[in-house]
């Protein structure tokens, strides 16, 4: 949980933006893991209102959860 976590507070901290428009699948390379992993944990920060999840896209909403997770 941790990667996916730094990953997306270290995409919001260089580019200002709340949003990765990114696929899961580009996410999953980018961070060095599978699909399925990237998918599943990003269902968990999205149950837990961290993010939201769309196509091409995962809003993050709750930076602070986020950082407890590092």
């Amino acid at each position: 949980f941790k990667f996916l976590s730094s990953f997306s507070l270290t995409h919001f901290e260089r580019s200002g933006s709340d949003e990765i428009r990114k696929t899961q699948e580009e996410i999953a390379r980018d961070v060095n893991s599978a699909r399925e992993v990237v998918a599943r944990m990003l269902r968990e920060f999205a149950d837990k209102g961290h993010v939201e999840i769309r196509r091409g896209l995962i809003k993050l909403h709750n930076m602070d959860g986020l950082r407890k997770i590092l």
